[in-house]
């Protein structure tokens, strides 16, 4: 580490795929420079999250943690536009059909906003994405709403797309 100049090193990325050892390289950074940020791959999301705030570490990433939404939503057969990480929570980007005969046939964009769910754009008719679309927009069969959604905020704005509804 000092041959890699970690004394005057603004950060340190722990990568490797075995846990222990970007554990050991982070806390041996540390040890040579008190002001050092890291940031850290570990496999348990859970551990990840208490080896963080053990020992103040900038940012630690699970990587099944950050797969777990992908994984959710080929389970439940949509497509992920994309993921987006904040502190321990990961949030999907997610394109969702409104089907005829759905609740939200005939509702609103508000009625779409469930616990953990917000429209972020809506395509209707053809036409291109409206950004920031309004609560009191009325939604009908065929339009895509662009969510940002939890996991189980997903599963909720489908079942209301969906269908049976």
């Amino acid at each position: 580490m000092r041959a890699a100049s970690i004394n005057t090193a603004q950060a340190l990325l722990a990568l490797s795929t075995d846990d222990s050892i970007n554990l050991e390289a982070a806390l041996q950074g540390r040890t040579l420079n008190k002001d050092l940020r890291v940031v850290l791959r570990l496999f348990d999301g859970d551990f990840a999250g208490r080896v963080q705030q053990a020992f103040g570490i900038t940012s630690s990433k699970s990587v099944s943690y950050l797969a777990a939404p992908a994984f959710s939503a080929a389970m439940l057969e949509q497509e992920l536009i994309g993921t987006i990480s904040v502190k321990r929570q990961v949030l999907l980007v997610a394109e969702v059909r409104v089907e005829a005969g759905s609740t939200l046939d005939g509702g609103t964009v508000a009625d779409a906003h469930v616990d953990g769910v917000r429209v972020i754009a809506l395509e209707q008719g053809g036409y291109k994405h409206a950004w920031a679309p309004k609560g009191k927009r009325p939604l009908a069969n065929g339009d895509q709403m662009i969510v940002i959604a939890t996991r189980a905020g997903l599963k909720r704005v489908l079942a209301l797309a969906g269908p049976t509804g």
